[in-house]
Order: C-alpha cells, then sequence, then structure tokens
C-alpha cells in the first residue's frame, strides 16, 4: 500500500519519484499524530482523503502474496515500483 500511496502521488499531483517517496516515508512519519487525529494529519500531507486513496487501491491487480510469512492478497507490485535508478539517500536526505 505504500508504494501505491506514493504511485498516486505521483500521478495525482505530478511529484517526482524521489519527492512522493520523501512525503510517505519521512514527511508523513514525522508528522505527530495519534488515533484520533491521523486521518486529518493524512488529508493534510498528501492532498486526499485516506478515503480517496483507498478507492484508488481498486484500480490496481490484486494477487495472491507470493511471500510465504503472509497469505492474504496484496497489490501486484511491479507497477507500483520505483525506477530501479532511486536511492534511499535521494530519498531521506533531500529537504523539503
Amino acid at each position: 500500500m505504500t508504494l501505491a500511496l506514493a504511485k498516486e502521488l505521483q500521478l495525482r499531483q505530478g511529484m517526482s519519484e524521489t519527492e512522493e517517496l520523501r512525503l510517505v516515508l519521512v514527511d508523513f512519519q514525522d508528522a505527530e499524530f495519534g488515533e484520533d487525529d491521523w486521518e486529518n494529519v493524512f488529508a493534510e500531507t498528501f492532498r486526499m482523503q485516506p478515503e480517496e486513496f483507498y478507492a484508488t487501491l481498486n484500480e490496481y491487480t490484486i494477487t495472491a502474496s507470493p511471500e510465504p510469512w503472509y497469505e492474504g492478497d496484496v497489490v501486484d507490485a511491479g507497477p507500483v515500483m520505483p525506477s530501479e535508478d532511486i536511492r534511499l539517500e535521494d530519498i531521506f536526505s533531500q529537504t523539503s
């Protein structure tokens, strides 16, 4: 779901892969929120309501998990995988 969220940010808001992944992996995680207000922080951070994001998951191919440790269905990773040339250093060192 994390990669699907990053892909939706790229498609809807025209962000680069580095920007979208930083927003998901750094900015949202750094935001201070609790159980009662996470939806507000989600909406402020990503400029979409959680329900809007969850609805987009229907557009992705769902497949059985290939991992032996998880028996549920998952989003097919192919369409949401970042480029091979993106580096973690680029995501975590970029300034907002």
